[in-house]
């Protein structure tokens, strides 16, 4: 249960900022679930899939360990902060 957990939480970490996922798993706000807002003059949000990325991520001394194929997405999410930003 522990290590269910523990994946969870690091996933909702991922997904989510920290700020916001901390709001949902403070114990103060399970009981009445708030549901957080917050407002803002720009923002752009992007749900993506890369085909088969599944088969491209590979932990292997080659890539150091996977890391280049983070290091790949990183450049996509950032490129796309980029492109947002400068229309």
């Amino acid at each position: 249960m522990d290590a269910l957990q523990a994946s969870n939480r690091r996933i909702l970490f991922n997904l989510l900022p920290a700020h916001v996922a901390t709001h949902f798993l403070d114990n103060q706000f399970r009981t009445n679930m708030d549901l957080y807002h917050q407002s803002y003059h720009r923002v752009g949000v992007v749900f993506a899939s890369i085909t088969n990325y599944h088969e491209f991520y590979m932990e292997l001394d080659g890539n150091n360990q996977g890391m280049e194929c983070l290091r790949l997405l990183n450049e996509i999410i950032a490129d796309f902060d980029e492109r947002d930003s400068v229309q």
